[in-house]
């Protein structure tokens, strides 16, 4: 139930560029490449995937920690 309250608007957070989970823009986050990947530290501690490409951020994969 509070998953299909949640999904849309951490969606809508990462479309507009913010973190999931306080909501700061991850242009502040601590950026750091790492095999081809640029990975952004938030101030949470969640880690996000900087995909250049697309100009989009998603979620990181534990693999990708």
């Amino acid at each position: 139930m509070l998953k299909k309250i949640f999904t849309p608007v951490q969606t809508w957070l990462l479309l507009n560029k913010r973190c999931a989970g306080c909501g700061t823009p991850l242009a502040k986050g601590i950026l750091r490449k790492k095999n081809k990947l640029a990975i952004v530290n938030c101030r949470c501690n969640r880690r996000y995937v900087f995909d250049e490409k697309r100009n989009a951020y998603r979620r990181a994969l534990v693999q990708e920690e």
